[in-house]
């Protein structure tokens, strides 16, 4: 007698939020280099280095992100208002020159970011 067994996958992810090389360029002009950690894209933290401990960053004071600035693969990121400032969205810059074209995810969530 044989018997097969099915087993199924429930698509539970278990995911460490990983840290990425980035620039934080402050709306004062001041800059940060270090590894950001942004679980949640309203709360960022920010390390020194890899081993560093991590200090949350408040988000209302970021200019712009920039990831990987050393790279080809750099990357901005902008907190821009919408709707008539009722609230803040978290972008991607796509594309600048006379107009700046910005990519949003549809929950403003850090699935955008990683």
């Amino acid at each position: 007698m044989f018997s097969t067994v099915r087993m199924f996958s429930q698509d539970f992810e278990l995911r460490v939020t990983p840290t990425i090389e980035s620039e934080i360029i402050y709306k004062d002009g001041t800059s940060e280099k270090g590894m950001l950690w942004l679980a949640s894209t309203f709360k960022p933290r920010l390390k020194s280095d890899k081993k560093g401990r991590d200090k949350k960053v408040d988000y209302k004071k970021i200019d712009k992100i920039i990831t990987n600035p050393r790279t080809e693969n750099k990357r901005t990121f902008q907190y821009l208002h919408h709707n008539y400032n009722k609230f803040k969205i978290f972008v991607e810059l796509i594309y600048t020159d006379q107009i700046s074209i910005y990519i949003a995810s549809k929950n403003n969530g850090s699935d955008l970011f990683y």
